[in-house]
Protein backbone atom coordinates (compact mmCIF):
# COMPACT_ATOMS: atom_id res chain seq x y z
CA UNK A 1 0.00 0.00 0.00
CA UNK A 2 2.95 2.05 1.02
CA UNK A 3 4.89 1.54 -2.47
CA UNK A 4 1.12 2.18 -4.22
CA UNK A 5 1.01 6.19 -2.27
CA UNK A 6 4.76 6.47 -3.21
CA UNK A 7 4.28 6.26 -7.10
CA UNK A 8 1.25 8.10 -6.91
CA UNK A 9 2.54 11.28 -5.23
CA UNK A 10 5.34 10.44 -7.57
CA UNK A 11 3.26 10.58 -10.40
CA UNK A 12 1.45 13.68 -9.14
CA UNK A 13 4.81 15.24 -8.55
CA UNK A 14 5.90 14.84 -12.05
CA UNK A 15 2.72 16.04 -13.20
CA UNK A 16 2.80 19.50 -11.33
CA UNK A 17 6.52 20.14 -12.47
CA UNK A 18 5.36 19.39 -15.90
CA UNK A 19 2.30 21.84 -15.49
CA UNK A 20 4.64 24.37 -14.20
CA UNK A 21 7.14 23.78 -16.44
CA UNK A 22 4.19 24.02 -18.90
CA UNK A 23 3.08 27.76 -18.30
CA UNK A 24 6.84 29.09 -17.89
CA UNK A 25 7.53 28.08 -21.47
CA UNK A 26 4.13 29.45 -22.71
CA UNK A 27 4.74 33.06 -20.44
CA UNK A 28 7.76 32.70 -22.83
CA UNK A 29 5.75 31.76 -26.05
CA UNK A 30 2.24 32.77 -25.82
CA UNK A 31 1.91 32.29 -28.86
CA UNK A 32 2.70 28.97 -28.93
CA UNK A 33 -0.48 27.04 -30.07
CA UNK A 34 0.94 23.35 -29.05
CA UNK A 35 1.57 24.43 -25.22
CA UNK A 36 -1.29 25.91 -24.53
CA UNK A 37 -3.41 22.73 -26.15
CA UNK A 38 -1.37 20.37 -24.04
CA UNK A 39 -2.27 22.80 -20.82
CA UNK A 40 -6.22 23.07 -22.25
CA UNK A 41 -5.83 18.92 -22.54
CA UNK A 42 -4.81 19.12 -18.79
CA UNK A 43 -7.48 21.34 -17.52
CA UNK A 44 -10.16 20.28 -19.50
CA UNK A 45 -12.04 17.30 -16.85
CA UNK A 46 -11.78 20.26 -14.45
CA UNK A 47 -13.20 23.15 -16.84
CA UNK A 48 -16.08 19.96 -17.61
CA UNK A 49 -16.39 19.65 -13.65
CA UNK A 50 -16.88 23.32 -13.31
CA UNK A 51 -19.23 23.67 -16.38
CA UNK A 52 -21.54 20.85 -14.97
CA UNK A 53 -22.11 22.21 -11.25
CA UNK A 54 -22.76 26.05 -12.81
CA UNK A 55 -25.28 24.85 -15.34
CA UNK A 56 -28.28 24.25 -13.10
CA UNK A 57 -28.07 27.71 -11.21
CA UNK A 58 -28.03 29.63 -14.97
CA UNK A 59 -31.02 27.08 -16.01
CA UNK A 60 -29.46 26.27 -19.26
CA UNK A 61 -31.18 23.75 -21.54
CA UNK A 62 -28.73 23.02 -24.10
CA UNK A 63 -25.87 21.11 -21.32
CA UNK A 64 -23.85 19.92 -24.31
CA UNK A 65 -23.80 23.23 -25.93
CA UNK A 66 -22.88 24.80 -23.19
CA UNK A 67 -20.04 22.36 -22.29
CA UNK A 68 -18.79 22.76 -25.64
CA UNK A 69 -18.68 26.48 -25.43
CA UNK A 70 -16.57 26.35 -21.75
CA UNK A 71 -14.14 23.87 -23.61
CA UNK A 72 -13.78 26.96 -26.43
CA UNK A 73 -13.45 29.62 -23.92
CA UNK A 74 -10.69 27.30 -21.91
CA UNK A 75 -8.55 27.66 -25.05
CA UNK A 76 -9.59 31.12 -26.24
CA UNK A 77 -10.33 33.05 -22.54
CA UNK A 78 -9.13 31.09 -19.52
CA UNK A 79 -5.62 29.87 -20.68
CA UNK A 80 -4.45 33.40 -22.58
CA UNK A 81 -5.61 35.40 -20.12
CA UNK A 82 -4.92 33.48 -16.68
CA UNK A 83 -2.02 36.06 -14.93
CA UNK A 84 -0.29 33.02 -12.56
CA UNK A 85 -1.17 35.28 -9.59
CA UNK A 86 -4.52 33.62 -8.51
CA UNK A 87 -5.75 30.31 -8.07
CA UNK A 88 -6.67 28.66 -11.42
CA UNK A 89 -10.02 27.05 -10.26
CA UNK A 90 -11.64 30.61 -8.95
CA UNK A 91 -10.17 32.25 -12.44
CA UNK A 92 -12.02 29.42 -14.57
CA UNK A 93 -15.08 29.33 -11.98
CA UNK A 94 -14.69 33.48 -12.81
CA UNK A 95 -14.62 33.18 -16.51
CA UNK A 96 -17.02 30.18 -16.34
CA UNK A 97 -19.84 32.24 -14.70
CA UNK A 98 -19.32 35.46 -16.86
CA UNK A 99 -19.92 32.97 -20.44
CA UNK A 100 -23.03 31.18 -18.48
CA UNK A 101 -24.85 34.74 -17.92
CA UNK A 102 -24.14 35.87 -21.17
CA UNK A 103 -25.43 32.46 -22.72
CA UNK A 104 -28.86 32.80 -20.47
CA UNK A 105 -29.58 36.48 -21.09
CA UNK A 106 -28.98 35.29 -25.36
CA UNK A 107 -31.68 32.09 -24.60
CA UNK A 108 -34.08 34.09 -22.41
CA UNK A 109 -34.11 36.77 -25.70
CA UNK A 110 -34.22 33.60 -27.79
CA UNK A 111 -37.19 32.68 -26.08
CA UNK A 112 -39.08 35.94 -26.19
CA UNK A 113 -38.67 35.71 -29.78
CA UNK A 114 -39.73 32.11 -30.01
CA UNK A 115 -43.11 33.26 -28.23
CA UNK A 116 -43.90 36.14 -30.41
CA UNK A 117 -44.13 33.49 -33.57
CA UNK A 118 -45.40 31.11 -31.89
CA UNK A 119 -48.54 34.03 -31.53
CA UNK A 120 -48.91 33.16 -35.38
CA UNK A 121 -50.38 29.25 -34.65
CA UNK A 122 -53.78 31.17 -33.35
CA UNK A 123 -54.59 32.22 -36.70
CA UNK A 124 -54.76 28.59 -38.21
CA UNK A 125 -57.80 27.15 -36.63
CA UNK A 126 -59.52 30.03 -38.77
CA UNK A 127 -57.56 29.20 -41.85
CA UNK A 128 -58.31 25.46 -41.14
CA UNK A 129 -62.24 25.73 -40.70
CA UNK A 130 -62.23 27.72 -44.32
CA UNK A 131 -60.13 25.37 -45.96
CA UNK A 132 -60.09 22.11 -45.13
CA UNK A 133 -63.90 21.83 -43.41
CA UNK A 134 -65.91 24.36 -45.99
CA UNK A 135 -69.45 22.72 -47.10
CA UNK A 136 -69.67 24.13 -50.51
CA UNK A 137 -68.31 21.64 -53.63
CA UNK A 138 -64.73 21.77 -54.86
CA UNK A 139 -63.21 22.73 -51.39
CA UNK A 140 -60.72 20.17 -52.17
CA UNK A 141 -59.59 21.82 -55.27
CA UNK A 142 -59.32 25.09 -53.47
CA UNK A 143 -57.09 23.79 -50.36
CA UNK A 144 -54.66 21.95 -53.31
CA UNK A 145 -54.83 25.33 -54.92
CA UNK A 146 -53.98 27.57 -52.45
CA UNK A 147 -51.34 25.32 -50.68
CA UNK A 148 -49.66 25.24 -54.36
CA UNK A 149 -49.21 28.85 -53.91
CA UNK A 150 -46.91 28.33 -50.87
CA UNK A 151 -43.10 26.99 -51.08
CA UNK A 152 -42.84 23.26 -51.35
CA UNK A 153 -41.32 23.42 -47.72
CA UNK A 154 -43.96 25.61 -46.28
CA UNK A 155 -46.51 23.36 -47.55
CA UNK A 156 -44.42 20.39 -45.91
CA UNK A 157 -44.01 22.43 -42.75
CA UNK A 158 -47.64 23.48 -42.29
CA UNK A 159 -48.62 19.38 -43.36
CA UNK A 160 -46.10 17.77 -41.00
CA UNK A 161 -47.84 20.34 -37.96
CA UNK A 162 -51.54 20.77 -38.87
CA UNK A 163 -51.99 17.08 -40.38
CA UNK A 164 -49.12 14.58 -38.75
CA UNK A 165 -49.46 16.89 -35.39
CA UNK A 166 -45.66 16.65 -35.01
CA UNK A 167 -44.05 19.03 -32.53
CA UNK A 168 -42.25 22.23 -33.18
CA UNK A 169 -38.76 20.37 -32.21
CA UNK A 170 -39.60 17.30 -34.26
CA UNK A 171 -40.09 18.90 -37.52
CA UNK A 172 -36.83 21.08 -36.69
CA UNK A 173 -35.41 17.94 -36.49
CA UNK A 174 -36.45 16.80 -39.65
CA UNK A 175 -35.31 20.02 -41.75
CA UNK A 176 -32.06 19.56 -39.51
CA UNK A 177 -32.81 23.58 -38.37
CA UNK A 178 -33.36 25.17 -35.39
CA UNK A 179 -37.42 25.73 -33.91
CA UNK A 180 -37.54 29.67 -34.62
CA UNK A 181 -36.83 29.44 -38.01
CA UNK A 182 -39.71 26.61 -38.44
CA UNK A 183 -41.72 29.00 -36.44
CA UNK A 184 -40.75 31.73 -38.82
CA UNK A 185 -41.98 29.64 -41.90
CA UNK A 186 -44.99 28.83 -40.05
CA UNK A 187 -45.93 32.20 -39.54
CA UNK A 188 -44.91 33.35 -43.34
CA UNK A 189 -47.36 30.69 -44.76
CA UNK A 190 -50.28 31.50 -42.38
CA UNK A 191 -50.31 34.86 -43.41
CA UNK A 192 -49.99 34.28 -47.15
CA UNK A 193 -53.24 31.69 -46.70
CA UNK A 194 -54.97 34.63 -44.10
CA UNK A 195 -54.56 37.21 -47.52
CA UNK A 196 -55.71 34.28 -50.20
CA UNK A 197 -58.54 33.47 -47.68
CA UNK A 198 -59.79 37.02 -47.55
CA UNK A 199 -62.96 37.63 -49.29
CA UNK A 200 -62.53 39.77 -52.56
CA UNK A 201 -63.94 43.06 -51.98
CA UNK A 202 -66.82 43.54 -53.91
CA UNK A 203 -68.03 46.66 -52.26
CA UNK A 204 -64.14 48.64 -52.89
CA UNK A 205 -64.09 47.26 -56.21
CA UNK A 206 -67.63 47.80 -57.80
CA UNK A 207 -68.37 51.18 -59.20
CA UNK A 208 -71.19 53.47 -57.57
CA UNK A 209 -74.28 53.44 -58.82
CA UNK A 210 -75.67 57.04 -59.99
CA UNK A 211 -79.34 57.72 -58.71
CA UNK A 212 -81.57 57.00 -61.47
CA UNK A 213 -83.01 60.94 -62.12
CA UNK A 214 -86.17 61.66 -61.62
CA UNK A 215 -88.80 62.70 -64.29
CA UNK A 216 -89.50 66.45 -63.67
CA UNK A 217 -92.36 66.40 -66.07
Amino acid sequence: MTTTLSKRQLAAQRLDETITHLWSRYAEEPSNKEIRNRLAEHYTPLVQHITRKLIPSFGLRDRQSAIGDALLLLVMQIIPHYDRQSDFRAWATHCLRTKMAERKRLEDLHNVHFARNMGAEEDWPGIETMLVRPQEPGSEGRFAELMAALPARDGAVLWLRYCRHLRLDEIAAAFDVGKTVICKQIRRSIAVLKKLCDPPEDRKSAKPRKAPRRDES
